[in-house]
């Protein structure tokens, strides 16, 4: 899965740019490059680097498309997710074309039963795609609390330990052991908000992420876990939109029902 940028919709409507996307995603796909460590993120470098079909770099690719079209176009970045048993799902938000959009997701889903049959491969992959829509709606940061990095939950802590040294009465400051006590209840809320498997499922709230697809597993009769995952929005730290995607997206796995 990649993310290429363009100035405007209308270069991204132009089927070159869009051919584009689709063979850097497939040499992506197709090559073994490097990613970041502790993440699905291929090294942008490489990528950039890599040779595509027709003998250009993906980089080279990317400036012949970009004077075509007279824009500018940037190969942002890239990601890459696999599966031992090869049940890997995805989505892609209200897609102009087939594989294209401006938001998507992968999701990979791992078992122990040593071998499935079709009708369990086509539904652990349904089951896969309802959460990739679910983690374009709700977008996790992480997969699960021991997959936050230590400075970022680090840096979290010290917003809510700040936030309880502020919140004393009578302008005391609460005792060290209570705000570390406030602080480990406000923490699983940051889980809970933060992390994929924590999340509570948006096709049904009542229970988390990693529960609905325990469930859906013992339905199938296999065990059924959540191996990683990656999301995209497209220009997602660059620009800031007002529009409710959470909501959207809501609306669309509701009308799946």
């Amino acid at each position: 899965m990649v993310e290429i940028n363009s100035e405007t919709d209308f270069a991204a409507k132009n089927e070159r740019f869009r051919e584009l996307v689709r063979s850097v995603a497939q040499t992506a796909l197709q090559s073994d490059l490097p990613v970041k460590t502790g993440s699905n993120e291929i090294s942008l470098d490489a990528l950039a680097a890599q040779a595509m079909p027709s003998g250009a770099s993906a980089s080279d690719a990317v400036a012949e498309v970009a004077g075509g079209v007279r824009e500018n176009i940037k190969l942002r970045r890239g990601f890459r997710i696999g599966s031992e048993a090869g049940l890997i799902s995805s989505y892609v938000h209200t897609s102009p074309a087939p594989g294209l959009g401006r938001m998507a997701a992968l999701v990979a889903l791992e078992t122990s039963t040593a071998s499935l049959t079709e009708d369990q491969q086509s539904e652990a992959k349904e089951v896969g795609q309802k959460v990739a829509m679910h983690a374009v709606a709700m977008k996790p940061r992480y997969l699960s609390p021991d997959t936050v990095p230590a400075e970022a939950l680090e840096a979290e802590k010290q917003v809510l330990r700040d936030q309880a040294k502020s919140a004393g009465s009578g302008g005391k400051p609460k005792p060290a052991n209570i705000i570390e006590k406030i602080i480990s209840g406000r923490i699983n809320k940051f889980y809970e908000d933060s992390c994929l498997v924590r999340q509570k499922f948006v096709m049904a709230d009542d229970q988390s992420v990693q529960d609905y697809v325990k469930t859906a597993g013992k339905q199938l009769g296999i065990d059924l876990r959540i191996g990683s995952f990656a999301r995209v929005q497209v220009g997602e730290g660059l620009e800031k939109s007002d529009k409710d995607f959470a909501a959207e997206v809501a609306e669309t796995l509701k009308s799946t029902v």
